[in-house]
């Protein structure tokens, strides 16, 4: 992947099979309190999958304008949209400081959102891209900002995308204890019959606190969350 300035992108040409992904890097708002500092020196840099590891420019404030897009050019197959279905973008905050950085915190971006504005037509046909935001959180799990980003697909994706949704699909059941006349077990199984025709929802859980051990010390909890949607498995 390249990094090039947002309003300057240049043409990629494309082989057989393969597909532009690009993420913007737009800016973000950071917290004065927590980083210290009125005019911080930060920058971000990102990695996806194999790719060299990119860089945005660095500026100076608290509502720093990065405007840095990278281009990626894959390969569209099974395994890419899985991977963008299921994976994250690290996205790591860092001070500059002469020569010198040090990084104070990771944005967790879902590469799947690239996928939903895809389907959506977010960034094509002349739309301007969605707008997504995501927290920065340092080491300590304290809240340093949120950085504001966007991800593109080229159109070309949409058709393989339809075919890996389709055959990606569960076959119909009706979960344990839910008669197959409640409506979100029918909204399910119609879901699954005809994906086109159906709406998406996504459910995020981010983060715990406060947690309470009861019996040892805080180091001893290992927590995790389990969740149901009416309609399906956990």
């Amino acid at each position: 992947g390249t990094g090039v300035p947002e309003a300057g992108a240049p043409q990629v040409d494309l082989n057989q099979g393969e597909a532009l992904f690009e993420v913007t890097v737009a800016g973000a708002s950071l917290e004065s309190q927590v980083l210290g500092e009125d005019e911080p020196s930060t920058f971000f840099t990102l990695d996806f999958f194999e790719h060299e590891t990119q860089a945005t420019p660095v500026v100076v404030g608290l509502t720093p304008a990065y405007d840095m897009t990278i281009q990626y050019v894959v390969k569209v197959d099974s395994f890419f949209l899985d991977y963008m279905s299921l994976q994250t973008i690290k996205l790591e905050l860092n001070r500059a400081s002469g020569v010198d950085f040090q990084t104070l915190g990771v944005a967790l971006v879902p590469l799947r959102k690239a996928l939903e504005d895809l389907e959506t037509g977010s960034g094509t046909g002349g739309r301007a891209a969605m707008s997504h935001f995501a927290d920065i959180l340092g080491a300590g799990g304290q809240l340093l900002g949120t950085v504001r980003f966007q991800l593109r697909l080229s159109p070309s994706v949409l058709a393989p995308l339809r075919t890996f949704r389709q055959l990606a699909l569960p076959p119909p059941s009706s979960p344990h204890g839910l008669s197959v006349e409640d409506p979100a077990v029918a909204a399910a199984s119609a879901a699954d019959q005809a994906p086109h025709a159906s709406a998406a929802i996504s459910f995020t859980i981010k983060a715990c606190t406060g947690l309470q051990p009861r019996v040892g010390g805080h180091n001893t909890v290992v927590p995790y969350v389990s969740y149901q949607f009416p309609g399906f498995p956990v």
